[in-house]
C-alpha cells in the first residue's frame, strides 16, 4: 500500500543512515523506498503519485516545499512531470549516479501570479516504469506584501533534498 512506515522498518540499506525520527515511504509495486523528515506530511496518495509536504523555516517568502513522487509505466521518455511542456533547451539536465542508481536530473523554474516555483527532478527507470522524485520550492513575491518578508535561504531549504535522495533504495 502507499502508506509511510517507520524508518527503522526499512528493508534496504541506504548509503547514508536515516536520521532519527524520519519516516519511510515504501512502494511495493515499483520496488523502491525513501525516507523523509518526521515533521513532514504525506498529503496526497493516489494511483501513480505521492506528495510529501516538507517543513520550512517560518517568517520568509517561502510558502511551501514539497516532494512529489511519480511512478508511471510505459512512458516514452523518463523525466520529471514538471518538465512537460518545456523546451528541452530551457532546462538544465544531467545524468547523475546516486546510491548506485542512475538518474536524469532536471532543473527548472517558472512564475505565475506572484508565485515562483523552483524545482529539481530526479528520474530513473525501473523495468517498464519511470520513477520521478521532484522537489519543489514555492515562494511568493515579497513585494506583494505591505511589509515584504525576508527572502528564504534556497541553499538551506534545499539541503533536505540531498538527505532524502541519500535514502532512496
Amino acid at each position: 500500500t502507499l502508506q509511510p512506515t517507520p524508518a527503522q522498518q526499512a528493508s534496504s540499506t541506504p548509503q547514508s543512515p536515516i536520521p532519527p525520527g524520519w519516516k519511510t515511504y515504501t512502494n511495493q509495486e515499483y520496488g523502491f523506498e525513501l525516507s523523509y523528515p518526521g515533521e513532514s506530511t504525506l498529503t496526497e496518495v493516489q494511483a501513480g503519485q505521492v506528495r510529501i509536504d516538507l517543513p520550512i523555516a517560518p517568517g520568509t517568502n517561502l510558502s511551501e516545499k514539497y516532494l512529489q513522487v511519480d511512478f508511471r509505466t510505459d512512458v516514452e521518455e523518463c523525466g520529471s512531470p514538471s518538465a512537460l511542456g518545456y523546451d528541452p533547451s530551457a532546462l538544465e539536465a544531467d545524468t547523475v549516479l546516486l546510491n548506485g542508481t542512475e538518474f536524469l536530473k532536471q532543473r527548472g523554474s517558472e512564475g505565475a501570479a506572484g508565485n515562483y516555483y523552483d524545482w529539481v527532478g530526479y528520474s530513473t527507470t525501473r523495468d517498464t516504469g519511470c520513477i520521478s522524485l521532484t522537489f519543489v520550492l514555492n515562494s511568493l513575491d515579497p513585494y506583494n506584501f505591505e511589509t515584504p518578508p525576508p527572502a528564504y535561504d534556497a541553499q538551506s531549504e534545499s539541503q533536505v533534498f540531498d538527505q532524502v535522495l541519500d535514502t532512496f533504495t
